[in-house]
């Protein structure tokens, strides 16, 4: 029923496809769908003449490593080459995607050339998404993270690393509480790694909570 929609509302074409992309995000419940519409979406021209750094946010938290770069451009090692940055990244990342990683981060001013011109500098030493991007954004950004986990955790020697799980049985007030907890951790590491103006190594930090249990349904409690 999207067309007879559109046709009711009096969309014009480029009207009745953005209402058709809208509408398919929203009902999809396939996170690769969701992408896909959402990316199609930003292209619009009126979204890019309103909300010009849109598709720049979504291509940073579309791949794992440009946060990444953004860090190793403060080591003392740093030549101020796209081949070094590469050189040091794992999983392997090309010297072409690093040179698209530096112009996307200096059109988000995330970095900036130093007084030298040679090299690149942070605007801010602490980054937080804050509430500006999209939650689906935000999904795709932690499960391609999970992805660099899970392909790493073999690969890198248990003396340079700490995986950790609990798993716990608590009460459904406890979950806030928790997330609360987790949540003041990261400041704290944030505001103490902000004292670090020059990287030596650049660290994955992740700390997941999810249910393990469903809600039971209402009339099947036994199930």
């Amino acid at each position: 029923s999207i067309g007879k929609f559109a046709l009711g509302l009096g969309l014009t074409r480029p009207e009745s496809k953005f209402f058709r992309l809208m509408v398919l995000f929203w009902q999809s419940h396939e996170p690769e769908t969701k992408e896909k519409n959402l990316r199609e979406m930003i292209r619009f021209k009126q979204v890019q003449d309103l909300r010009p750094l849109l598709q720049d946010q979504f291509d940073y938290f579309s791949k794992w490593y440009h946060p990444v770069v953004r860090e190793l451009v403060t080591s003392k090692n740093f030549d101020g080459s796209p081949e070094w940055i590469s050189q040091q990244l794992q999983p392997k990342v090309s010297v072409a995607q690093v040179k698209q990683s530096l112009g996307l981060l200096a059109r988000l001013k995330l970095i900036e050339p130093t007084d030298l011109g040679a090299k690149w500098q942070q605007t801010t030493s602490l980054v937080s998404s804050g509430a500006e991007p999209h939650q689906h954004i935000l999904t795709t950004y932690h499960q391609n993270l999970l992805k660099i986990i899970q392909a790493q955790i073999l690969k890198i020697p248990q003396a340079q690393r700490d995986v950790s799980a609990l798993t716990l049985g608590i009460s459904k007030k406890r979950i806030p509480q928790i997330k609360k907890r987790i949540q003041a951790f990261r400041q704290e590491i944030l505001q103490m790694v902000s004292e670090d103006l020059h990287a030596e190594d650049v660290v994955l930090l992740g700390i997941q909570l999810l249910p393990m249990t469903k809600k039971p349904s209402k009339g099947k409690a036994n199930e």
